[in-house]
């Protein structure tokens, strides 16, 4: 057997099984120093992961991200820039193995994470990260771990196929590790939890920030929950014990609707819950799932709508992983629908008619209006108030929105 590391490429390859040019090129400048892993056909998250990252020694993403399969490219990414800003290794399951490993020093070592620009498209990501840390969605030593223009962040970004050799060679990057503290506590959840909302209530899955202290999305978080819940809408979010993740489980806690988080140890452990309401945390139930992927996929099977606000690499994450579910036929999101609040990400503005996602939704065989909503809302303005009328207008916007998708993807009139 041979003691080559393994290189996962996972846009390599998909082209009838012929390697394109920019591939083949990438061939001869590896000159065999890798054996390549290009493995397809995954039916969920897990094997997603584990298909990839677990085998693997490095990882590059290369050529366009607008293939049909390219859905499931962005959720390994995104997976991946998660588990790194946030430092949590453990949760992820797969990150011994692969992305970052915790030495006896008790501090984290990322392996970069290489991507072959050859046509500008892998740009959107690097703007991506400058978009965050403006807007207060990550913080800047984070935007600086990511990435820096010199290329000493952990992603990094090749414009020919030899500029790949040298930086998939870069030294590993230290990260200080996500402490969470009374893990053993996690041997107390219930994985089905100890009460159950009202069938008569859609689930919404709420995805957004769980850092951010900047005012306008606090509010905004806030006063969503608020809406929804006074629409009729319970809530399913990360649990979160902090940034609009938060704010949304007190506005929709405070205003009638039953709150259910879905955590695992490293991120979460039970014990800040006592598996009931805890306050300041505003949860009625907890459930336990193993790892981030397996987290995902119970999110996505529990909720009607998952509704995605503002946030970073995480919201990324559970934006294009419920994507690629979808797009693979799972039965976690057979009747599930995706709406997306349309802000400044530029893989999801509205700048131009054809967005990224929109392009990568059509070549994956969803459809907008069908699979996926995006739901128009100015948040240019007055960010810095926390007294800003317009999170309020925002806020009553998306419950509008998802009002009119329970009536016309759910037959839902009444609340």
């Amino acid at each position: 057997m041979s003691n080559k590391p393994i290189l996962s490429i996972p846009s390599l390859g998909r082209d009838n099984g012929e390697l394109s040019p920019l591939a083949a090129d990438l061939k001869s400048a590896l000159n065999g120093a890798y054996n390549l892993n290009i493995a397809t056909g995954a039916r969920d998250l897990k094997e997603l992961v584990g298909g990839h990252i677990t085998a693997s020694d490095s990882m590059l993403f290369m050529g366009d991200p607008l293939t049909k399969d390219s859905i499931g490219d962005m959720a390994l990414l995104y997976l991946i820039l998660d588990a790194i800003q946030s430092g949590m290794p453990m949760g992820m399951q797969w990150a011994d193995n692969y992305q970052m490993k915790i030495n006896g020093d008790g501090l984290a070592y990322a392996k970069p994470v290489v991507m072959l620009d050859s046509d500008g498209h892998y740009q959107l990501f690097i703007d991506r990260v400058m978009e965050l840390k403006q807007h207060g969605l990550l913080k800047p030593e984070k935007a600086d771990l990511i990435y820096r223009p010199d290329n000493t962040g952990i992603l990094k970004l090749a414009t020919k196929p030899r500029e790949v050799v040298e930086l998939l060679h870069a030294p590993p990057i230290m990260i200080k590790p996500f402490e969470a503290k009374d893990d053993d506590a996690m041997q107390h959840i219930r994985k089905d939890g100890l009460q159950r909302p009202d069938p008569l209530r859609l689930q919404t899955f709420v995805c957004c920030s769980f850092s951010t202290t900047n005012p306008y999305f606090l509010d905004m978080a806030e006063l969503t929950g608020a809406e929804l819940a006074k629409a009729g809408f319970d809530l399913i979010t990360g649990g979160g014990r902090g940034g609009m993740m938060l704010r949304t489980q007190k506005g929709a806690y405070e205003n009638g609707a039953f709150v259910t988080g879905i955590t695992f140890a490293q991120l979460n452990p039970i014990a800040r819950f006592n598996n009931h309401h805890s306050p300041g945390h505003y949860i009625h139930q907890i459930i336990g799932a193993d790892g981030m992927p397996h987290r995902i996929q119970k999110m996505a099977r529990q909720g009607n709508i998952i509704l995605l606000l503002p946030g970073g690499f995480g919201t990324d994450t559970e934006l294009f992983a419920p994507l690629f579910l979808k797009a693979i036929g799972h039965h976690s999101m057979e009747n599930t629908m995706i709406a997306v609040v349309d802000t400044e990400n530029p893989l999801l503005s509205n700048q131009h008619n054809n967005t990224i996602l929109l392009k990568m939704l059509e070549r994956s065989g969803l459809k907008e209006g069908v699979d996926f909503e995006r739901i128009a809302i100015d948040l240019t303005t007055k960010r810095e108030s926390t007294q800003d009328t317009s999170a309020n207008q925002a806020a009553v916007q998306v419950a509008r929105a998802l009002e009119q998708i329970r009536r016309q993807s759910f037959g839902i009139v009444t609340r």
